[in-house]
């Protein structure tokens, strides 16, 4: 992981919550398109791209959690 979680200041998984009417793809699709608009400075190899942490390398959505039934969907960012 090259950026690390905002609370604990480590770089291991954790999770963000995102718009509950935005699907995975829609918030997905948003991040890229504002990153593809970020300048980068190519010449400075200590370059930061702002805002890249926001792009996630996976999402998941819990449909429905009980004792008998978990409906869940699961992607992975592959873009």
């Amino acid at each position: 992981m090259q950026t690390a979680c905002p609370e604990i200041g480590k770089a291991s998984p954790y999770f963000i919550k995102t718009n509950e009417t935005e699907t995975i793809n829609e918030y997905l699709y948003k991040t890229i398109k504002d990153l593809n608009e970020e300048k980068i400075d190519f010449k400075d190899r200590n370059s930061e791209v702002p805002g890249l942490h926001l792009l996630p390398d996976g999402a998941f959505k819990v449909k429905e959690a009980s004792p008998n039934k978990l409906s869940y969907n699961v992607q992975v960012n592959d873009i």
